[in-house]
């Protein structure tokens, strides 16, 4: 993994979405060590740590323009469809919005 991020040095996102090299898993290979490590990311325990720090430094809307509370009614709806397709490799994030 550490090879293939070196590669794309320099790089900006928008290339890192485009290239292959840097999520092969995406084409159907799959790689134990990033799974195990993107399953414990999405644990239930560690997704509420991670709200709790989002809303402790008072999480401003982004680029879907929804604020906390919004995003928390759409997670609570939404969660597993989303969680499910991080696993897959299936998911596509929305543009990141800059401050």
């Amino acid at each position: 993994m550490r090879d293939t991020l070196a590669k794309g040095a320099g790089r900006s996102p928008a290339e890192y979405a485009e290239g292959a090299e840097v999520r092969p898993w995406i084409e159907g290979h799959s790689d134990p060590q990033r799974d195990s490590l993107l399953e414990k990311v999405v644990e239930t325990e560690n997704m509420r740590r991670a709200w709790k720090q989002v809303r402790r430094n008072k999480g401003a809307a982004g680029v879907d323009g929804r604020d906390i509370g919004e995003t928390l009614e759409f997670l609570r709806t939404n969660w597993a469809d989303i969680r499910r397709q991080l696993l897959e490799g299936t998911y596509t994030p929305q543009p990141v919005l800059r401050v």
